[in-house]
């Protein structure tokens, strides 16, 4: 769909995957993107990202203590755990956990 970037701001892209990482790391940390264990989970890493990048772009004025309790609550959500785990690639395990992650992320 974007492989190219065509049609898309990439400088803006750029601006916003800036200020999350930078959220992220002053925020979480290394935490944000591991789910119980030292190794990354890819399809948290997404949702994290997604839901972090999503309010970014509507709303920056998120603190990195805001990005901790959104990526805290986040893991707290029951549905997230499967959506994690198993059959990530499923279109419902993504459906599910980058709703969950913009929804969460909106509120915070």
């Amino acid at each position: 769909m974007h492989r190219q970037l065509t049609d898309l701001d990439v400088d803006q892209l750029e601006r916003l995957f800036t200020a999350a990482t930078a959220l992220l790391v002053e925020g979480p940390g290394r935490s944000a993107f591991r789910s119980g264990s030292s190794q990354v989970n890819a399809a948290l890493a997404e949702a994290v990202m997604v839901g972090l990048l999503r309010r970014l772009e509507t709303d920056d004025t998120l603190t990195p203590e805001a990005a901790t309790e959104a990526v805290t609550s986040l893991m707290q959500q029951e549905s997230l755990s499967m959506a994690i785990s198993r059959a990530t690639a499923d279109e419902e395990a993504v459906r599910t956990r980058l709703g969950l992650s913009t929804r969460v992320f909106a509120g915070a």
